[in-house]
């Protein structure tokens, strides 16, 4: 039996329901360091090209909102960055199934839609 987890007002949180990953042999410490704690949003990257060496495609809980969210994380050249930019991460997980779960280099895109909005996407190097 899991242990329950509250949050602040007593309701109970709901974990992290990890939805794939790279390397597969990921272990579950290496999962919860990649879920868990501070990253860069991948936005902040925009312009530069990184090279991941791992990745984890998550669903988790909005605190604030209670609104279960989609996320990517990405570890690349020692650093981590998260995302819940369903551009990118549509993008991302496309070239990741193309290669095998291992996209290789990739150029970090920030642009601007025909009607106004911002938005950040990848494109394989």
């Amino acid at each position: 039996m899991q242990p329950k987890i509250y949050n602040e007002n007593g309701g109970q949180n709901k974990m992290a329901e990890v939805l794939n990953k790279y390397p597969q042999e990921m272990d579950e410490r290496e999962v919860y360091k990649m879920i868990k704690g501070s990253a860069k949003k991948i936005s902040e990257a925009a312009g530069s090209v990184i090279t991941p060496e791992a990745w984890v495609l998550y669903k988790d809980i909005d605190l604030k909102t209670g609104e279960e969210k989609t996320v990517l994380t990405v570890r690349a050249d020692g650093e981590k960055f998260g995302t819940i930019s369903s551009t990118f991460i549509r993008e991302f997980i496309d070239a990741a199934g193309f290669f095998h779960g291992n996209p290789g280099s990739i150029k970090i895109i920030s642009d601007t839609s025909k009607s106004g909005r911002e938005f950040v996407t990848c494109e394989v190097i």
